[in-house]
């Protein structure tokens, strides 16, 4: 499914991925309607396991989905299982709409997020709770602007204390977002 293509653009990583083509369904036949490819510039995330662990990303949907796990595997599953402690970087390709906390998988996902390396360009609009209670310390900026949703995003994020500068004009919730971030000090 990676078509293998990384390239370095402003300090921004970029990874083509081949994703499925959207397609209608005709009374005769199947019509591809797009050509076949999508670029999505991935979501990529820094989790430190302490011991052998299971991961559960809460997308709120597999549709489209691509993980490359960052120890040699990749798949379309929201879950891995590690056999090893270590650290890891995830490249998330996805066109779901949310990344939440809404179920129970986050307590085997955010626990581990140590850093948020790039936004990505996904179709995700929905943050919210979806970072609660990680370790990350570093946040990049340039926040996607579909996103309408932060509601408790960093909330209980105890290691947080990076510059933030995100353009949040297409959101309509922030409320809790840095709720419980006792480092958290930026103006």
């Amino acid at each position: 499914i990676n078509l293998g293509t990384v390239s370095n653009s402003s300090n921004v990583l970029t990874t083509h991925y081949n994703i499925p083509a959207f397609t209608t369904l005709s009374s005769k036949s199947w019509t591809i309607t797009d050509g076949g490819v999508s670029t999505l510039i991935p979501m990529m995330l820094t989790i430190t396991l302490p011991s052998a662990s299971s991961v559960d990303v809460p997308l709120s949907s597999s549709t489209g989905l691509y993980i490359d796990w960052g120890d040699g595997t990749a798949s379309t599953s929201l879950s891995r299982a590690y056999s090893s402690s270590g650290t890891y970087t995830l490249f998330i390709a996805s066109t779901a709409s949310g990344l939440q906390y809404g179920n129970s998988s986050n307590t085997t996902f955010s626990p581990y997020v140590t850093s948020i390396v790039q936004w990505g360009n996904l179709a995700i609009t929905n943050y919210s709770y979806a970072f609660k209670g990680s370790q990350i310390t570093t946040v990049p900026s340039g926040f996607p602007t579909n996103v309408t949703n932060m509601k408790g995003m960093f909330q209980n994020c105890t290691s947080l204390n990076a510059s933030i500068s995100f353009t949040t004009t297409s959101v309509t919730d922030m409320s809790y977002m840095f709720q419980g971030c006792t480092l958290f000090n930026q103006s």
